[in-house]
């Protein structure tokens, strides 16, 4: 399976649905829309996250156990 090509499935700017539709839970989706550490783009009321930026950061949040 291509990551890439699943990640470029989803549109250039995601809403807390499209997390949803990624198996993350509600609240889970609309707590990224609130980190301060995720850039979101704000327009009127809807707030939106980039595609590759949202990909970037949780790629970043992986972390080996040992």
């Amino acid at each position: 399976m291509n990551t890439n090509t699943n990640r470029e499935s989803y549109p250039e700017l995601l809403t807390a649905n499209h997390l949803q539709a990624m198996g993350f839970t509600r609240s889970m989706s609309y707590a990224f829309m609130k980190r301060e550490d995720l850039p979101v783009i704000r327009i009127g009321r809807k707030k939106f996250i980039r595609r590759d930026t949202f990909f970037k950061w949780l790629d970043s949040q992986e972390s080996s156990v040992s």
